[in-house]
């Protein structure tokens, strides 16, 4: 499955990997790559991504708890490796 994106980027949301906003569909590449998606959900500040091997890709920010970071590592920032910092692998937990 490719994975489109449009809108606001604001916080990353968008998982390009800044904070641009996107007028029309654009493929979301870079984290991805290589990837098989199996699953998209999506928020008011925060994209999520599943693939077939069991890892999730979160887009955005934590700012309502919804990147499924511990309270500890949370923050409200964003920048533009924010995808990268918060790919999660099933295999680590």
């Amino acid at each position: 499955m490719e994975v489109y994106a449009w809108g606001s980027g604001n916080y990353g949301r968008l998982g390009f990997g800044n904070c641009q906003d996107a007028s029309t569909p654009q493929p979301v590449t870079g984290v991805l790559n290589g990837c098989t998606v199996t699953n998209v959900a999506c928020g008011w500040y925060h994209s999520v991504v599943a693939t077939s091997s069991g890892e999730v890709a979160t887009f955005g920010t934590s700012v309502s708890k919804n990147l499924g970071k511990a309270d500890s590592e949370a923050d409200d920032s964003s920048d533009d490796d924010e995808h990268e910092k918060n790919r999660h692998d099933n295999d680590k937990q």
